[in-house]
């Protein structure tokens, strides 16, 4: 669990985890030098719960990125879910997850459905893997999840995986990416891992969604998504349909955002974007289909430029 200036929210995740009914679990915790009272109610917990929580104290601001890296080498299970320190675990989250990976020897990758809400209003805003903005859920090879996390991004939230240890890779996060790097991170995971992805169709956690996470920076996590297929595209060559789609899903979000509008006729206009990166026309349809529902699930976000440009029966 890495937390930074998460005064507000650390209590609630910490007990949210501390409910799982479950043995030999311990909770790793690095404070990235937070300046607000996370200090405080993480020595709280540690005095409380000191065969559970290892807690780890930063002297200087390492960055969300090696941060992570850092969490990752003190992790000694076999299996570790990945939590941050503004989330909350519903019972029975980690249980069955567990029990699905017993089932399953060859799963190194589980995930979940999880609600993502409001902070300020506590309503439901989505649900990651379910209903009208949610993503299909993928299962089968780690390749095949692969292909899908390229193509359309973080399908699956990272609070709701849980992983093998053992297949998580040696490199960690790439710090050349300072904010978003849990995309390239996981990709690189499944590009390389050797094994299956299990789901869980219940929502085992919500996500909460507030001005100071990591999501709220649109600008710098844009060019952390430009970084990253840049990355993948040179890693990974049986990639890069994935990646050029995805890179014209962007081309063409930014175009329809400056047109304020989802007309017909913005959409003819920002077409040539789609095809002159190599899509056939039925491979730039679903391009636009899926950028119309990339806008309308941020029609919420305060910080959204693209709120404007969704259409009502959309939002």
């Amino acid at each position: 669990m890495p937390v930074y200036n998460a005064g507000r929210y650390v209590a609630d995740a910490l007990d949210s985890v501390l409910s799982q009914q479950v043995d030999r679990m311990e909770i790793v915790v690095s404070d990235d030098c937070s300046t607000d009272s996370t200090a405080e109610i993480l020595r709280d917990y540690e005095r409380r719960y000191p065969t559970l929580l290892r807690v780890f104290r930063q002297s200087s601001n390492l960055g969300v990125t090696r941060n992570c890296n850092f969490l990752l080498k003190q992790c000694r299970g076999e299996l570790i879910a990945f939590f941050a320190g503004d989330d909350l675990m519903y019972p029975n989250k980690l249980r069955r997850q567990l029990a699905l990976h017993r089932a399953q020897p060859d799963c190194v990758f589980s995930y979940h459905d999880v609600v993502v809400f409001d902070d300020r209003t506590g309503d439901t805003i989505y649900h990651s893997n379910s209903g009208l903005l949610g993503y299909s859920p993928v299962v089968g090879s780690t390749w095949r999840m692969a292909q899908a996390f390229t193509l359309f991004g973080p399908i699956a939230l990272g609070q709701s995986i849980m992983a093998r240890r053992v297949a998580i890779p040696r490199a960690g996060y790439d710090e050349r990416i300072p904010h978003a790097s849990d995309w390239l991170f996981w990709i690189d995971f499944l590009a390389q891992a050797q094994g299956t992805v299990g789901f869980i169709p219940q929502a085992l956690s919500a996500y909460r969604k507030h001005r100071e996470g990591l999501t709220s920076g649109r600008g710098s996590m844009l060019a952390d998504r430009l970084t990253t297929l840049g990355i993948i595209e040179s890693r990974y060559p049986a990639l890069r349909r994935q990646v050029r789609e995805h890179r014209a899903t962007i081309e063409l979000q930014l175009a329809l955002a400056r047109r304020n509008l989802l007309q017909p006729i913005a959409v003819a206009r920002a077409l040539p974007a789609a095809l002159t990166s190599g899509l056939t026309w039925r491979e730039a349809y679903g391009l636009i289909c899926r950028s119309v529902h990339r806008l309308a699930r941020r029609k919420d976000d305060p910080g959204n430029p693209c709120a404007s440009a969704v259409p009502k029966h959309l939002r």
